[in-house]
This record gives structure tokens, C-alpha cells and sequence, in this order.
């Protein structure tokens, strides 16, 4: 048992990780539950996570973090939370990052956790609990400018889903202040859509011709804008307005989702103004069938 763990072991520590992983499969597979597994299980996980072969390596991440308590454990769940997390598996990535949160005993290991759960529970849509970890995360003493952005961002985002739109409006305003990547983009489209939500329709356009001159390069909310743009002018009755920024969208716009937003828009506003009409006409239809049954003479002998 001890001969070979110690030959695995010093093909590990001449970054031998080829040589290394075998040598720990043939002692797993060898000695099973042998004096030195744990060992094994965390150093055949080092040297596949070197060689880049990630489902290996977190098949034995994932056995310490499931096994008693042990010195490698806590890496070992930190490592399998960033993989799965990576790997886009949230649900199972939240799973390590909760572990990984409660047996923490490095200050490093426990701040990666609860910025791992903010992220998991963001992706997963839980925006209550996305809210509480980013507002944990935003006043670490350790957070650099980046990670307090996207902390401030998480938190405008799920206050927004949760229908705190002030809450929203106040962290889009700190993004928008701060922030001079994409996210001051979306902070200017969000800040714009909850005062068109408010019927504060001047304050909205105002905002999105803010957002296509100064930051004409993130065409996606440009986008996005041109249709909220387009949504204030129909909300406003500017018919015309409307239907000229939709039509722009449609000639111009290479995104098909937004096109087809637009189209089916101009499609509502047809309709719409089809519906209207409709009742203009039964409306006059109505008063003309009045006007024939009682006429104008018997109107002024009545008033007499």
C-alpha cells in the first residue's frame, strides 16, 4: 500500500501528472479504500485537472467532497464548484458553493463561496436570494471595482424581476454612474424601461437617445432601446413616430428577435388603430340613427 501511494506520489511531484494519474488509478483501483485513498483521490484529481481532462478530475473532486471530513476536502469543493459552475450545471455548482460556504476555513475559500452562490442563485432566477449575497459580496473589504459592479448589477437585476423598481431604478443609477463596460449600457435601457413603466415618458426618451449617441458599440441594447423608443412614441399616440422607428428597426436592425418584436408591434398598432376607427364610425353610425328618429326640430320644441 505504502510503496505504491509513494511512487504516485513522486511522479506528482516531478509534475509527472501522465505518469502520476495512473499510478493513483492503479492504486484505487488496487487498495480501494487503502490507507492513503483520500490522498489518492485528491492527487489523481490534481494531476487530470492539469492535463486538462475536467470530467476525471471532478468525478474525484466530487468523492472528497461527499467523504468524511478530511484536509482535502475543502479544495477539493471549491475546485468542483468552480467546474460545475463552469460547466454552466448551476443547480450542482450551487450544491459545492453552499458546502463550500459552511466548512470554509480559509477567509479566500468563503468569500469564493458566497460570490459562487450569488452568481448560482442569479443564473437560477432565486432574485431573493441573488439580492442577499450580492449585497454581501458589494462590501467585502476584498472586492475589487469589477466584482462590486457586478454585484451592484445582480442586485438592480433582481430587484427589477422582483418588482422593486426604486430599488432597481437606485443600483441602475450607481451602475450607470461607475461602470464604463457593457453594464453602463444596460443601466441606461433599464433606467430608461422602468420610467416609460412610470409613465414618465420624457424622462424614458431622454434616457434612450443618451444611451444610442453615447454608446453606439453596444448595438444589442441599442436595440432594445429603439423598440422602447418606439413604445413611448405609441404610448404617447405619436402614431407616426411609432411606425417610423419600427420601420427603421425592420430595414436596419440584423438581430431576427428584435425584428420580429417590431414587426409584430406595427402589427398591434394596425390593429389598434383599425379598433378605433371602428368605433369613430359606430359612434357617428349611432348618433346619425338619433338624429333620424328625433331630429333637430323636436330637440329645439322639447328645449322650448
Amino acid at each position: 500500500d505504502s510503496l505504491s501511494y509513494d511512487a504516485a506520489f513522486m511522479k506528482y511531484t516531478q509534475a509527472n501528472f501522465e505518469a502520476a494519474s495512473a499510478a493513483f488509478d492503479n492504486y484505487l483501483k488496487k487498495y480501494g479504500r487503502g490507507i492513503f485513498y483520500l490522498n489518492a483521490h485528491y492527487y489523481k484529481g490534481q494531476s487530470d485537472y492539469k492535463l486538462k481532462r475536467y470530467d476525471d478530475c471532478l468525478m474525484h473532486f466530487d468523492f472528497l467532497a461527499l467523504a468524511p471530513a478530511s484536509r482535502f476536502q475543502e479544495e477539493a469543493v471549491a475546485l468542483a464548484a468552480y467546474l460545475y459552475y463552469t460547466r454552466e450545471n448551476w443547480s450542482t455548482a450551487l450544491e459545492r458553493y453552499a458546502q463550500l460556504e459552511r466548512i470554509a476555513q480559509f477567509a479566500d475559500n468563503k468569500l469564493n463561496a458566497q460570490i459562487g452562490l450569488m452568481r448560482c442563485y442569479y443564473k437560477l432566477k432565486n432574485f431573493q436570494k441573488a439580492l442577499e449575497y450580492a449585497n454581501r459580496v458589494k462590501v467585502m473589504e476584498k472586492a475589487d471595482a469589477d466584482l462590486i459592479e457586478e454585484a451592484r448589477i445582480i442586485i438592480a437585476r433582481s430587484a427589477f424581476e422582483q418588482n422593486s423598481p426604486n430599488q432597481a431604478l437606485e443600483e441602475f443609477l450607481w451602475v450607470e454612474q461607475n461602470s464604463k463596460n457593457i453594464f453602463k449600457a444596460e443601466a441606461k435601457y433599464y433606467i430608461a424601461l422602468i420610467y416609460f413603466n412610470k409613465g414618465e415618458y420624457e424622462n424614458s426618451q431622454k434616457k434612450i437617445f443618451d444611451l444610442l449617441q453615447n454608446l453606439p458599440s453596444y448595438k444589442s441594447w441599442g436595440n432594445k432601446a429603439l423598440l422602447l423608443l418606439a413604445k413611448n412614441y405609441w404610448a404617447l399616440e405619436d402614431i407616426y413616430q411609432a411606425n417610423y422607428t419600427l420601420d427603421q428597426i425592420i430595414a436596419r436592425v440584423d438581430d431576427p428577435e428584435i425584428v420580429q418584436e417590431a414587426q409584430k408591434m406595427k402589427e398591434d398598432i394596425v390593429k389598434m388603430q383599425a379598433n378605433k376607427e371602428e368605433e369613430r364610425r359606430r359612434y357617428e353610425e349611432y348618433q346619425n340613427h338619433i338624429d333620424s328618429i328625433q331630429g333637430p326640430s323636436q330637440f329645439r320644441d322639447n328645449n322650448e
